[in-house]
């Protein structure tokens, strides 16, 4: 009796330990639930969640920056296609023209006569043109009376324009004057620039399209500005070097005309004629000994001398015919008229060319 009742106190007591065993199982399994749940999610969770958030966050702002970037692309592209229009319009829209200078007529391939060639092209002709062309502008507001002289007055004679081998213009100017157009030719906007190194000649040329000419202080090619004296009965050169050679008597110089000249009517003496035959032989063509391009002497293979009437194909010519009631000049290259001027008889030049 007593050995089945310990057998059954026996099995209750491996039954109560299995069941402490049990309950220690599930204890330890339901606490690493709740650890899990209430320990491991809560602290980690809002670890993932902020990452999460950061990561959006950061997403959010690349995404800003991505149209930013869009947006300064875009800026850019605009600006591109500002520039390109700009551009365009630049490229379509029309240059300036070039001024209308006009060219020296000179026809002949015969190598005899390149020291007849014209010097002055290009832009050193449209720049001399300009320089001359401002400086008379300021002369005739200050009611100057300036004139051509020298070569620039043969070839208003000869060609209505230039010698075609001279290589500057040349007028004159009464040298009482001279305290009037100092500060108006000084007061000329650039690229026009006085120069008063020389005493005898002022010198006006640009500074831009113009060329040095060591060592000297101006530049090629210039307006070379004369002056002159005047009394009652003669008008004479300042240049105590000639001035016994360029006496002329007063009314042949005053008061002044005006003649052609490259498409232009300059201020010129009276009877030019006159003027001209005192110190020239008008109706020879000759190159002269000194270049204001290099202010030297010349070689002697590029000094020539020919009647001007051997040149009537090389280099337009004027010709002239007197009448009772004027004079006609006509400009001829070859046989080709070039233009044509009608005088009457106050500025008549007498005789033929």
């Amino acid at each position: 009796m007593m050995k089945p009742l310990l057998k059954i106190v026996r099995w209750f007591r491996c039954l109560h330990r299995v069941s402490h065993i049990l309950l220690f199982v599930c204890l330890f399994s339901a606490l690493n639930v709740l650890s899990y749940h209430y320990l491991y999610k809560p602290l980690s969770a809002p670890r993932i969640v902020r990452q999460k958030g950061s990561l959006t966050s950061q997403r959010g702002s690349l995404t800003s920056q991505k149209g930013s970037l869009t947006s300064q692309k875009g800026s850019l592209t605009s600006q591109k296609g500002s520039l390109t229009s700009q551009q365009g319009s630049l490229t379509s829209a029309p240059t300036s023209p070039e001024p209308d200078c006009g060219h020296i007529p000179f026809n002949a391939t015969d190598k005899k006569l390149e020291p007849f060639k014209p010097v002055l092209t290009g832009e050193f002709l449209c720049g001399l043109l300009e320089t001359t062309d401002a400086f008379l502008h300021e002369m005739t507001k200050a009611n100057i009376s300036v004139f051509m002289y020298g070569g620039t007055l043969i070839g208003s004679w000869r060609h209505h324009g230039f010698v075609p081998w001279d290589d500057d213009i040349d007028f004159a100017v009464p040298i009482d004057k001279q305290k009037i157009i100092l500060p108006l030719l000084k007061g000329l906007h650039p690229p026009f620039v006085l120069d008063m190194s020389s005493s005898m000649r002022w010198k006006m040329f640009k500074s831009t399209g113009s060329a040095s000419i060591p060592p000297y202080s101006w530049r090629f090619p210039f307006l070379d500005i004369n002056f002159y004296h005047r009394n009652a009965t003669h008008v004479w050169d300042n240049d105590q070097r000639i001035f016994s050679s360029y006496i002329y008597p007063r009314d042949w110089i005053l008061p002044l005309t005006t003649r052609p000249f490259h498409g232009r009517w300059w201020p010129a003496p009276r009877d030019v004629e006159k003027a001209l035959t005192l110190n020239y032989q008008i109706d020879t063509c000759y190159t002269g000994y000194y270049s204001h391009r290099l202010e030297k002497v010349k070689a002697r293979t590029a000094v020539r001398t020919v009647p001007c009437s051997g040149l009537q194909g090389a280099l337009p010519l004027v010709k002239r015919v007197v009448t009772a009631s004027g004079c006609n000049e006509t400009l001829y290259l070859g046989d080709r008229v070039l233009e044509h001027h009608w005088f009457d008889n106050s500025k008549c030049a007498r005789g033929y060319w």
